[in-house]
């Protein structure tokens, strides 16, 4: 079952380069695949009613290196692709007012008791009549990133990063979104000049709430950059990140 959304770009999700931050494409998925789940009555609202949540392992996606600035209209379309009992796998492609692929990704999710905070059968959140297999994404699954041997031991440098009220969501943990801005936000300018951000990739693996000091260590080999974020307090890697550059065309 696919669902179809549309949305204008607003000023706020813009970025320097007048075109939108690519981390905002992550946010008209969650709304998109939130409301096909609260549509059938799935929704984290309802979820939350039976003491459990949607909670999410991991995301793939790949960008195009033309992108739409603001008032630009996006159509986002969505399906869930696979269900194993634990994990479903979720797709997206976001296309412009004259059907160009501006973005596809492939996320998987999991539901969780909110009490124990362990993984639960996703079978509730997920009916097999709703499964497609629209496209061939299997390149493009979420799945473990693995940090080169070549790479440095330190890091080529660090950043912090202390959530506030305001990253959190109805889970009480950061939503996902926000460690993909701030992962992105990362990355120095001078580091990428001339190129554009083709392919990001994210496993998240533990959750992080408020008041949480995380270390960002950025170790940079070429054109892609591979990210561990790390707790202060029990120095626990909680999500690490993969980008890739392309140079320019235009």
């Amino acid at each position: 079952m696919i669902h179809s959304e549309s949305f204008k770009i607003r000023f706020s999700e813009i970025g320097v380069d007048e075109k939108i931050q690519k981390y905002q494409y992550c946010n008209f998925f969650q709304e998109a695949a939130g409301r096909f789940c609260y549509n059938n009555q799935v929704s984290g609202f309802h979820l939350k009613k039976l003491g459990l949540g949607w909670v999410i392992a991991g995301y793939t996606i790949e960008f195009s290196e033309k992108q739409p600035t603001w008032n630009d209209t996006i159509t986002v379309d969505t399906w869930a692709n696979s269900n194993n009992g634990i994990i479903t796998t979720r797709d997206f492609l976001a296309n412009d007012d004259k059907g160009k692929l501006l973005a596809k990704a492939s996320s998987a999710w999991a539901i969780i008791d909110l009490k124990t905070r362990k993984a639960v059968s996703s079978k509730t959140g997920t009916k097999n009549e709703w499964l497609i297999d629209k496209f061939n994404f299997e390149k493009n699954r979420p799945g473990k990133i693995i940090f080169p041997e070549k790479l440095e031991k330190l890091p080529s440098y660090t950043s912090k990063w202390r959530p506030g009220l305001i990253s959190l969501d109805i889970n009480k943990h950061v939503n996902n979104v926000n460690y993909i801005s701030i992962a992105m936000g990362a990355i120095k300018d001078e580091l990428t000049k001339n190129k554009y951000l083709q392919k990001f990739k994210i496993n998240y693996k533990k959750e992080v709430v408020f008041g949480d000091l995380i270390f960002i260590q950025v170790y940079n080999s070429e054109d892609t950059f591979y990210q561990k974020f790390i707790r202060e307090s029990d120095q626990a890697c909680v999500a690490t990140t993969l980008l890739e550059y392309r140079e320019k065309t235009k």
